[in-house]
């Protein structure tokens, strides 16, 4: 029974599958928008590059396109500032061969 139960237990090369998610979370950035709070797990997102880090403002495309800078009081962030799109699923996650999105879709 031992020998049966030995090939069930995670081998290091199990791992990298994992730590590819967590760059794939990192790239692919938060799925809510900072701004509106609309999900945009599945659309292109748009972060504030001269607000602060820890702010973590990301946006989606319609608070980008109206100039939406949510409540006037509590936020920082302005019209005015420079902004990163992020890549959308056009990069390879497993293989070089294809692209995360293909590869998400086989999953």
């Amino acid at each position: 029974m031992e020998e049966e139960t030995e090939g069930l237990s995670p081998q290091p090369h199990d791992f990298k599958f994992f730590d590819k998610l967590k760059q794939l979370d990192e790239l692919l950035g938060p799925s809510i928008c900072s701004l509106c709070e609309r999900n945009i797990l599945k659309s292109i997102k748009i972060r504030c590059l001269d607000c602060p880090a820890t702010d973590n403002v990301v946006l989606c495309l319609e608070c980008l396109r109206t100039g939406y800078v949510g409540e006037e009081a509590n936020s920082k962030h302005l019209r005015s500032h420079d902004y990163f799109v992020y890549d959308n699923l056009n990069f390879p996650l497993l293989s070089t061969e294809w692209n995360a999105h293909q590869e998400l879709m086989l999953i």
